[in-house]
């Protein structure tokens, strides 16, 4: 209500038990965890609907008799899930409205597994795999090149949101003047052009996903990006905007050591 219908609610099921405890929460296992996790949305969603006046809740981990309803959001507030385990993923397909993951957690190279897992889920569940939005948290660059990945994620993989946490008003800027529009305008071409000649024609991107070195391992082998058979998200892609640390200029790693065989520094 606050944002006026802006706000979106990302969840997980929680992994620094060790600062959860200190607060006063409880200590779960991961198989709790998740049970727990499907219980909260159900029963926050449940809050929100006002459809009715209370909600009377029996979970194993929560439990609601009578909490009265409201008020109610500004829009339906979607739930995008920070999932990757094999568990998770299915959770999130059955559930979630959305796959939020993390690039220095999940590389690009590895996005189709996942993707793959919640399209399953949710196919299974009864649900079009097309309701769960797809989400990545990604780092800024400086290099002049950096919309064209974000780009690709978008027509290889139904990628339609990124977020860049960041307090910087100069990253700020740049990313919703320069790097945003570059991005529309980039997934815009290639989708006219795979329209005229067929999927993969005149691909205006040129693009490879490189895989992520094993530790202590230089780059592997270059591979050409997957065809994903998911349709273009309905939505346009929606960019919001880390400090600057010394990282690689390589677009797959944007990692914040200063080494990597791909390329020059920047700090």
């Amino acid at each position: 209500m606050l944002s006026g219908g802006r706000g979106e609610l990302g969840i997980g099921a929680g992994a620094f038990w060790d600062a959860i405890a200190t607060a006063g929460g409880p200590r779960r296992s991961a198989p709790q965890a998740m049970a727990a996790l499907e219980e909260a949305i159900a029963l926050i969603r449940g809050t929100w609907d006002v459809s009715r006046r209370t909600v009377h809740f029996e979970g194993e981990y929560y439990q609601a008799g009578g909490l009265r309803t409201g008020p109610a959001p500004a829009h339906d507030v979607e739930f995008w899930v920070d999932a990757y385990g094999p568990r998770m993923l299915s959770l999130t397909g059955r559930v979630a409205d959305g796959w939020l993951p993390s690039q220095s957690f999940r590389p690009p190279e590895t996005l189709a597994d996942g993707q793959a897992r919640i399209d399953e889920t949710a196919a299974a569940a009864g649900r079009d795999p097309a309701a769960v939005r797809r989400l990545y948290n990604v780092t800024p660059s400086d290099d002049p090149a950096w919309p064209a990945w974000p780009a690709q994620l978008t027509v290889e993989h139904g990628i339609s949101t990124f977020i860049l946490p960041s307090d910087n008003p100069d990253i700020i800027r740049r990313f919703g003047e320069e790097v945003a529009p570059a991005v529309r305008e980039l997934v815009h071409a290639e989708r006219s052009s795979r329209a005229r000649g067929g999927p993969g024609a005149g691909s205006g991107l040129g693009l490879v996903l490189v895989p992520s070195p094993a530790r202590g391992q230089g780059p592997g082998p270059s591979r050409p990006a997957p065809e994903h058979p998911r349709p273009p998200p309905p939505r346009p892609p929606l960019l919001s905007s880390s400090s600057r640390r010394s990282r690689c200029r390589c677009p797959w790693h944007w990692r914040t050591s200063p080494r990597c065989s791909h390329g020059p520094t920047t700090s």
